[in-house]
């Protein structure tokens, strides 16, 4: 997985300012924008719910397969506390990753039918619309799908666990759309 913080846009703009730029505090490289009715709808998630209600919020990932890893700790614990710096909670001067890439929604290509999925793309490469992500096999050796990205974009995300079944998401992936947080802050005036 590519770190990456999830935003919610509200629509009240100086609300959703507040929200990138703790992401951009919390230091990781890219920023994912979500909205409740948008193509990954995060109605229902925490951090949509909190900033529904007027309160800045994100939600980070890091890290791989659920694993405690001491790399992602390590990134949890810089971002929280530069994000608390930022806030004033704590002492000290907070750094702002530079000009994390944001992404408006993201798509999650799947596969449909079941089986073992093999991946041909590799986290953080650039995909094309229509292009092979992998294959699926049955559990003899035979290829029984070809799963292809529906759209272009940054793979965020892939599978931990190769066993699918239909509707399996088989990666995460950031439109094409991508700018640097600088130029969705300008966009929102």
């Amino acid at each position: 997985m590519i770190p990456f913080c999830l935003v919610h846009r509200s629509g009240n703009t100086p609300l959703d300012k507040e929200c990138l730029q703790l992401a951009q505090h919390y230091g990781l490289p890219k920023i994912v924008i979500t909205t409740l009715d948008g193509k990954r709808a995060d109605k229902g998630k925490i951090y949509s719910g909190v900033s529904e209600l007027g309160i800045p919020s994100v939600l980070a990932e890091v890290g791989r397969n659920g694993l405690l890893e001491e790399s992602a700790t390590r990134m949890h614990l810089d971002g929280l506390n530069n994000v608390l710096k930022h806030v004033g909670s704590i002492e000290g001067s907070a750094t702002a990753q530079t000009d994390p890439m944001c992404y408006e929604n993201w798509f999650e290509p799947r596969c449909c039918t079941k089986g073992v999925f093999y991946s041909h793309i590799r986290i953080g490469e650039e995909i094309e619309k229509g292009q092979t992500l992998g294959v699926v096999e049955d559990y003899f050796g035979n290829e029984i799908e070809t799963v292809r990205s529906p759209d272009a974009g940054t793979v965020l995300v892939a599978v931990a666990s190769p066993a699918v079944k239909p509707g399996t998401v088989v990666m995460i992936v950031g439109p094409q759309n991508a700018k640097p947080l600088s130029a969705v802050l300008e966009d929102m005036g």
